[in-house]
């Protein structure tokens, strides 16, 4: 039995009711116990961005390979992905891929990929009239091409990567351990086992700039299971994350009419409305860590074993960290935040999502919709604490 008592005890967190608007609860855990026991969770939530820093700093003491029986993730997509992994095991899978997701590859293959994406999606919803759903039938659909291209599973189509990662997404989050759920996520893992052996045998043959090609033709390939797992995070991931920054990008901008204006006249770029809104609203809120050895964090001692949430997007309001961090503000001073992790783990599609929204997907529906505005009837749509983001936006355009 793991010895919390040196923790404070947060018995009133209730995570169905976060679901909603978790920010409320991380504020009351920075301000009164920012390293606290969550019985409903049982686990450590982690919400200040000095103490989730030092975690990722040290991965020797704070271990991304938490035990398959314990790890959402393992247990969703049946095997240990790079970050359910630690150096040397992490850096092994993540090398494998760096040639598919760096820099020189976004310039070389993927942002005319995703030019070529973004102008195809804005056409056809366009043609829809003068107002539409940009979260649904824009940014949902975009991401799902790009990633379908990125991952290598071209086989696939934009429905079954959005029904891929979705219950994916779902069975991560399960911290409820809906059974429902874990059922979803375990189909849904076996098709994609087939779709990524199939997709592998061809890529073999016929090589490409893809993530899979990268680790089937890699000098020495990765084990069946670790490919499988690395490509299932990609999906996870690759979809939700970029669609949901374009999402939430656009509702900030069209709710801070002020910074809109700073956009269009160029006094605030697109990457610094990208960087702060994955600050403001982390697509990714919380991932688990645990502990190697009795350790003191945030002036609590947590013992060997301790399992442990990193919620980032409670550490992305720090108000230590950050001024008004509850605020959106593209003119914020230049701060590090932790929406894509920090150190060892910082994602590795970080560059491919910066180019998908930032580069390509923000400034063509800026140039494509002009008068672009939210409906009448529209509302943020968010939802989610583990994983945050908004399913629908509504918006009118046109003069």
């Amino acid at each position: 039995m793991m010895d919390n008592a040196s923790a404070p005890v947060a018995d009133w967190i209730v995570p169905a009711e976060m679901i909603q608007d978790p920010y409320p609860t991380y504020r009351r855990l920075r301000e009164e116990a920012p390293v606290a026991w969550v019985p409903a969770l049982n686990r450590f939530l982690v919400t200040r961005f000095g103490d989730c820093l030092a975690i990722e700093r040290d991965q020797g003491t704070f271990s991304a390979n938490e035990e398959s029986s314990t790890s959402n993730m393992i247990r969703t997509m049946k095997g240990r992905s790079m970050l359910r992994k630690d150096d040397p095991a992490h850096s092994i899978d993540r090398e494998a891929i760096r040639p598919a997701l760096s820099p020189a590859a976004i310039t070389a293959s993927w942002e005319q990929i995703f030019e070529r994406n973004a102008e195809k999606h804005l056409d056809a919803f366009i043609k829809k009239g003068e107002s539409g759903d940009v979260a649904a039938d824009f940014a949902s659909p975009f991401a799902s091409d790009n990633l379908i291209a990125v991952t290598g599973l071209h086989g696939a189509a934009q429905e079954d990567m959005q029904r891929w990662s979705r219950a994916l997404i779902a069975g991560i989050g399960n911290v409820q351990s809906d059974e429902d759920v874990w059922a979803q996520a375990s189909r849904t893992s076996d098709e994609l086992d087939s779709t990524i052996d199939d997709a592998g045998a061809f890529l073999k043959m016929n090589p490409d700039s893809s993530m899979l090609s990268a680790f089937v033709n890699a000098e020495t390939p990765l084990p069946d299971e670790a490919i499988r797992a690395n490509i299932k995070l990609a999906v996870s991931g690759g979809f939700n994350e970029p669609s949901h920054a374009i999402s939430s990008a656009l509702w900030a901008m069209l709710t801070h009419p002020d910074q809109l204006r700073a956009v269009r006249d160029q006094r605030a770029s697109m990457l610094d409305v990208f960087t702060e809104t994955v600050r403001w609203i982390s697509p990714v809120g919380m991932y688990p860590r645990t502990t190697t050895r009795e350790v003191e964090l945030g002036g609590v001692v947590l013992p060997a074993g301790a399992r442990i949430g990193v919620v980032v997007a409670s550490a992305n309001h720090d108000e230590r960290n950050f001024e008004n961090g509850g605020t959106f503000d593209v003119f914020r001073a230049k701060r590090p935040n932790l929406a894509f992790g920090s150190g060892t783990h910082y994602c590795a599609g970080s560059w491919v999502a910066k180019a998908q929204v930032a580069s390509v997907a923000l400034p063509a529906v800026l140039r494509r919709l002009p008068g672009l505005r939210l409906a009448p009837d529209s509302t943020s749509g968010f939802e989610g604490w583990v994983f945050r983001g908004t399913k629908t936006l509504r918006v009118q355009w046109g003069r």
